[in-house]
This record gives C-alpha cells, sequence and structure tokens, in this order.
C-alpha cells in the first residue's frame, strides 16, 4: 500500500479540523501585501520541518496522488512535489468549486503554510505531512513544470514534400534541459509508405576554429574560424517523453494518413541553425523516396 493510500485517514480527519476552523474564519481575507511567501531555497527546509514555517506562504508545483475527499464545500487530497520519486508529498485544502482534481494530474498549489498535521490509522500508525490551507489549485502539464518552454519558433517553410509525402515541423521549443520539435508527417499517395521515427536526427550548424602556422622562421599564426555540421541524435532517455505524454509518431502510414509527434533532442542554443534529416523512407509503391531536409535558419 502506498504512502498516499495511507493518508486517507488523515483526509477525512483534515475536513473535520477545516469544517470546525471555517466557523471561526474571518470575512476579511488576509491583504496580499502581507503575505510572507518562501524562496525557492527553503522549500526542502519546508518538508523537512513545516512548523517553523506554519503561517508563511509558498507555491508548490506536483501531481496528485489518490482520491478527492469533500465535506461541507472543502476539497482535501495528497499531492507529490517531488512526482518523480513520489516523496514530499502534502495535504492541499481548498474551497470545493465543483472542479475535480484527478490522480496523476499536474497542479500548482499556492496557499497558506498549515504547519505538519498528524493522524492515527486504523493499525495505530502516526500519519504526518505538510499541511497547506485556503489553497489556490492550478491544473498545468508535467513539460511546464519540469522542462519549461524558453523560446518557441515555427514557420510556414518549415516543410519538405516530395511525391505526396510530406513531412511539416509545425513548432520547435527551447527549453532549459531539452529541445522539442513538433512534427506532422502525411501520406497523401495511394501505397503505405514506412520509416523509422527513431532514426530522425539533427545537423546543427557548429562554428570551430582553426589555427595555421604560415612562414619560416619567425612564422605567423592565424586564426579562423569555420561552420561544421555536427550530428545530434534523439535523447535515449524516454522519462521525458513518458511523464509528459508527448505523442508519438508512427512509423507506418496507410492511404491518406497522418500522424504528429514530438522529437526531443538536447538542449540547444537558440540562435544555431540546424537541418531535421529524415532517412530511409519506403514505400509499397513504385515510388523511392530521398533523404527529406528541412532546414532551420536561425542566422
Amino acid at each position: 500500500m502506498t504512502y498516499a493510500k495511507r493518508l486517507l485517514s488523515l483526509l477525512l480527519a483534515l475536513l473535520m479540523l477545516f469544517s470546525l476552523a471555517a466557523c471561526n474564519k474571518s470575512d476579511e481575507e488576509e491583504d496580499d501585501s502581507k503575505k510572507e511567501y518562501l524562496e525557492e531555497t527553503e522549500i526542502d527546509k519546508l518538508f523537512k520541518d513545516p512548523e517553523e514555517y506554519e503561517g508563511k506562504y509558498v507555491r508548490l508545483t506536483g501531481r496528485v496522488s489518490g482520491d478527492m475527499q469533500e465535506e461541507d464545500n472543502v476539497l482535501a487530497f495528497t499531492v507529490y512535489h517531488d512526482f518523480e520519486n513520489e516523496k514530499q508529498e502534502f495535504v492541499v485544502h481548498t474551497a470545493y468549486n465543483k472542479t475535480i482534481y484527478s490522480d496523476g494530474d499536474f497542479v500548482v498549489i499556492e496557499g497558506k503554510i498549515g504547519g505538519l498535521f498528524e493522524s492515527e490509522n486504523s493499525k495505530g500508525e502516526v500519519l504526518s505531512c505538510l499541511l497547506i490551507e485556503d489553497a489556490k489549485v492550478t491544473v498545468t502539464t508535467y513539460m511546464d513544470i519540469v522542462n519549461p518552454t524558453i523560446m518557441e519558433i515555427s514557420s510556414e517553410d518549415y516543410y519538405y514534400k516530395k511525391k505526396n509525402f510530406l513531412v511539416r515541423i509545425d513548432k520547435i521549443q527551447y527549453a532549459e534541459t531539452e529541445t522539442r520539435i513538433y512534427v506532422t508527417i502525411t501520406n497523401l499517395t495511394s501505397y503505405t509508405i514506412t520509416y523509422d521515427p527513431s532514426s530522425i536526427y539533427l545537423l546543427v550548424q557548429e562554428v570551430v576554429e582553426e589555427e595555421t602556422t604560415t612562414g619560416t622562421g619567425s612564422s605567423t599564426r592565424t586564426t579562423t574560424q569555420k561552420t561544421e555540421e555536427v550530428r545530434v541524435e534523439q535523447v535515449s532517455d524516454t522519462t521525458s517523453s513518458e511523464n509528459g505524454g508527448y505523442g508519438t509518431l508512427k512509423g507506418s502510414l496507410e492511404e491518406n494518413e497522418d500522424t504528429t509527434g514530438i522529437l526531443v533532442f538536447p538542449a540547444m542554443d537558440t540562435d544555431k541553425t540546424f537541418t531535421v534529416v529524415l532517412e530511409g523512407i519506403t514505400s509499397s509503391g513504385r515510388y523511392s523516396y530521398p533523404t527529406y531536409e528541412i532546414e532551420i535558419d536561425r542566422s
């Protein structure tokens, strides 16, 4: 049984506490300017000692774990802040407004630190975790939490079409830890076309310096710059794609079928020109296809 499920009794007790607290709550909301928010550097300390920060405010991201509990217009649920390792769990208390958050939803939580809440389960075990009260809840995505977009570019010119087989780059997103290329591939022929989506790679233009020596005796050294194309493969770690629910391309397309997916490459400077390359396209018909190259000019 997961720790999240063992917190069920905690949530039920928590709702009773919320109901009592609601009776004594002032009609006047606390002035936002008087709210003291934690810095990002204090988050780890918060989970180790919630009572030290009780009464202050915090903004946390995470993934919903388990079911919702609703009573007297109060909604309570648990969230993993470190969801990839299922650690740093906390309980959220928010006003019920008919919005139901589902297990696995990625959320942004902003609210008041209620300290440490403890409850005893049916086995006599004492369960404790951080409590966030009066929370504002915003549903977001894995991408926005873990790999937010720094820059996004797109162009109607980012495509290649030959013999009714079309490859289009819909957009490119640059993030701190990865580069995401959104691709749509369309088969407008009357045959089946196959290719390997994982074989799509980039040729990135890199500027390198060369040092040459001229003359004899008191020789002269000259440094020049030239551009080389460096092949860059897709990342092999699929954690980002799986957790983010990134779409994947189909490798076999029937007549008049298309497919859309996200190709993930290592992080890249936004000013580098590169070419998206697709090789090995085969058709059940009489056509043979060349290598597809789509240049993304960032000069």
